[in-house]
């Protein structure tokens, strides 16, 4: 003991800093470190400066803040090898050797350089210390610094370059490191460290496969993970549970969650032991990629295994079902969760009232949230603001109070989130006094408002009319340093035009404009959507225009927005010139705003648009649906193009696409046309009522085939065409075979078998169906009346030729 101090003391002699600043009154005081209280005596005649040294050490108390040495330069200090050799020789020596960590962080993310390089440093050490489990504790120290400063890359280049004079981290700190490298997510680095601990000798066990495993997973490989599992067994590594866990995991979470399922099954075969958590890592994957069906047989199947089904499990399957509105399957889970006694919780209480919420079913999710209440399940928050907001879109704003006050009354304190929920529910009231008071109780609270909060009370305020106020609050943003942004605009902007208050909307855009402040997408969007809320399509196509040719496009939306008002208001060449533009700005428009352009040209009966913006949507990888198909199927047959109708079904079918209803009526119609003009000419009306007869059946079957059930317009064309064909009894038959269903005609159904009825001389009939359309209060219109009249007077005619 005596010579390791004497080469202690001789060691900060060697560094004169250190002296300088142990026998001066400096900033720099070691009252903050632990240092060895006992040296021996021989230390104290080595030198003058030793014993100066050694009186400075007797004369400090040990602490735990080590803080000291982290900012040492600043102080003086030079951070050379005999510095930090001494330090870590001085922690050993006074029994704190736990706070190397903090002391090697300084080194590690010192931005000041190093004039000596780690392995010189361990050298140093191996000379004071002569126990070879301090210099491995002081390593492992090493790399736990490294990892506290997120720099794996810079571990394994020390590990490296320690190892190469002979020091060599401990198997658990190179099981930490490679962990830690992995979490990086450098498949690389993790590959070159697990090659260098082989090097270590240090032969992979099941914990460092594992490791490699999940690594491999992150990156993807998920072939080469496979093999690896194959590598374990040839070095007679058995996989345990915790390896197949995480490969499982790994696949689902990257989307592979059937070969997950694969995987669990085949270890289920091996007779591996499987525990709910594994089966819940697949369940959960199937869930997130909607596969409901296959996650629900798992879950039985852990039954079967004799593995009792746990709350997570559930959780997963009643979350996915959630998420995609299937709420009936949902809470069915619920009540099957509940009766096996599994303990439910808030997390899939607040799943369940969302999906209501969003459903539109806000009265249902407010008994369902008295019911858990009332079953004594503890509810967080979240739960309960969900059950607030739930309140106040229901205009049920004493309640919603009411029920902020139970939060407070059960130890629970509302946050801005809360707040924000009941500043909203009265701006939608049109109460913005209490919307002001609630915002004035959160600053009297100290609860901070967020830009969210700003937003909702600054657009109740412009809803409503009350500019002033709505101004007055940014101001007060600002004053909060809170500066208001293109969010808090645009939703000024948005609500001023709900509000009718298009003045006030377009002042506020002009000013924001000449501020330059208004050069954002979503305040143009805001004044665009503005424009088209108050019917006003005209100026939103101009002001599109306008800042389209100043380089300027709204978003997608409301583009898609403006192009479908143009439609409606038969503006086509307006939303094809917007269509032109989103594409000059490389801005594809998406397959709704397609959709809405090719029905309003078809409706115009310019086929020639029509077909033009098709293949264009189809040139840009967008599929048409059938919806598209069907409505250009019928643009081509209204102007009586009855091949290019055909054409397009023959593709349509080529494509996979299934007609639906409408489509089939089209196609009825196109059927009707086709004959009427291949016989227009002939006089061989069986042939041509045969050839229609072929053709409606052959449809009929089809759809039959495919499950599809005609609706009324569909029978109505049938009907139609029949009549048409002369086939009238064809026609009644269809008529009472509908009526059969419970499908209840329409005034078209019966004037289209009036008219048959008419053609064919039986004008009685006829009107017999038009008393029965009176005494079922359909209302009978002139065509109806005419075609009755044309009868009649056909019928007269007859008569008097007779």
């Amino acid at each position: 003991m005596a010579s390791r101090a004497l080469k202690l003391s001789k060691l900060f002699v060697r560094n004169p800093r250190i002296i300088s600043n142990l026998s001066q009154s400096s900033p720099f005081s070691f009252s903050s470190v632990a240092l060895v209280r006992d040296l021996p005596s021989e230390a104290k005649s080595s030198s003058p400066q030793s014993l100066k040294v050694v009186e400075v050490l007797h004369s400090v108390k040990p602490s735990t803040d080590f803080s000291i040495f982290n900012d040492s330069h600043s102080r003086g200090l030079h951070r050379d090898l005999a510095s930090y050799a001494a330090i870590v020789c001085i922690l050993f020596a006074s029994g704190h050797h736990h706070k190397l960590v903090p002391v090697f962080i300084g080194l590690v993310s010192s931005n000041y350089g190093l004039d000596f390089a780690l392995p010189d440093l361990f050298d140093t050490l191996s000379r004071f210390l002569n126990r070879s489990s301090k210099l491995l504790f002081a390593l492992d120290a090493l790399i736990r610094a490294f990892a506290v400063c997120k720099k794996p890359r810079e571990a394994f280049n020390a590990v490296v370059e320690l190892s190469l004079r002979g020091f060599f981290p401990s198997p658990k700190s190179c099981n930490f490191l490679f962990n830690f490298m992995v979490e990086s997510s450098d498949l690389e680095l993790v590959m070159a460290f697990y090659e260098q601990m082989k090097s270590f000798g240090m032969s992979p066990d099941a914990y460092r496969f594992t490791i490699l495993i999940k690594a491999l997973c992150r990156g993807g490989e998920f072939d080469a993970a496979l093999n690896l599992l194959g590598e374990m067994k040839e070095n007679e590594v058995m996989p345990d549970v915790i390896t197949y866990t995480t490969f499982i995991e790994g696949l689902c979470a990257n989307g592979k969650s059937e070969m997950g399922l694969v995987v669990l099954k085949e270890i289920i075969r091996e007779g591996v032991p499987v525990d709910s958590i594994v089966y819940g890592k697949v369940i959960s994957g199937l869930c997130k990629e909607s596969r409901f069906q296959e996650a629900e047989k798992l879950l039985d199947d852990m039954v079967k295994q004799d593995v009792p089904p746990d709350a997570y499990s559930y959780e997963c399957l009643i979350r996915g079902y959630c998420a995609v509105s299937n709420l009936l399957r949902a809470l069915e889970l619920y009540d099957e969760m509940v009766s096996k006694g599994i303990s439910t919780n808030y997390f899939v209480v607040g799943f369940l009232l969302q999906c209501f919420c969003k459903m539109g079913m806000d009265s249902e999710a407010l008994e369902y949230f008295q019911r858990f209440k009332d079953s004594g399940l503890y509810l967080d928050k979240v739960v309960y603001s969900i059950a607030l907001n739930a309140h106040c879109k229901l205009g049920n704003m004493g309640d919603a109070i009411e029920l902020s006050e139970e939060m407070k009354g059960q130890g629970m304190v509302p946050d801005k989130i809360h707040y924000t929920i009941l500043i909203c529910g009265y701006c939608r009231n049109g109460q913005m006094y209490n919307a002001q008071k609630v915002f004035s109780n959160m600053l009297k609270l100290n609860v901070e408002p967020d830009l969210v909060t700003y937003n909702v009370l600054a657009g109740g305020f412009c809803r409503h009319g009350f500019v002033k106020e709505a101004y007055e609050l940014m101001d007060y943003m600002i004053e909060r340093g809170l500066e208001p942004n293109a969010v808090t605009y645009s939703v000024a902007i948005e609500n001023l035009c709900k509000g009718k208050y298009l003045k006030e909307a377009k002042a506020l855009f002009s000013g924001l404009e000449e501020r330059g402040i208004a050069q954002e997408v979503i305040l143009f969007s805001a004044m665009v959507c503005g424009f088209l809320e108050l019917g006003c399509a005209k100026d939103a196509y101009e002001l599109f225009v306008r800042l389209c040719k100043q380089g300027y496009l709204v978003d997608e939306i409301t583009c898609s927005k403006l192009v479908g008002e143009l439609c409606k208001e038969n503006c086509v060449d307006g939303a094809s010139t917007v269509f032109n533009l989103m594409l000059v700005m490389n801005v594809a428009p998406d397959e709704v705003s397609y959709n809405r352009l090719i029905s309003a040209y078809c409706q115009k009966g310019d086929m020639r648009n029509a077909q033009f913006w098709f293949d264009d949507l189809v040139n840009r990888g967008l599929t048409p649906d059938v919806v598209l198909y069907t409505t250009l199927m019928n643009g081509y047959c209204r102007i009586d193009h009855i091949q290019e109708a055909l054409d397009l079904f023959i593709e349509m079918q080529q494509r996979g696409i299934k007609p639906d209803v409408v489509t089939c009526t089209v196609m009825l119609d196109v059927y009707l046309k086709q004959v009427q003009q291949q016989f227009l000419s002939s006089p061989n009306s069986e042939r041509r009522k045969m050839t229609f007869k072929a053709n409606f059946s052959k449809l009929l079957n089809d759809m039959r085939a495919s499950e599809l059930e005609p609706d009324v317009v569909c029978y109505t064309q049938l009907i139609d065409g029949l009549c048409k064909m002369g086939c009238l009894q064809d026609a009644l038959n269809l008529f009472n075979e509908m009526m059969g269903k419970g499908l209840t005609p329409d005034a078209f159904t019966y004037t289209c078998l009036a008219n048959g009825y008419c053609h064919q001389g039986e004008v009685g009939k006829a009107e017999a169906l038009v008393k029965e359309m009176i005494n079922k209060g359909i209302v009978v219109d002139c065509i109806t009346l005419s075609i009755l009249e044309r009868g009649n007077l056909k019928y007269r005619q007859l008569q008097i030729q007779k």
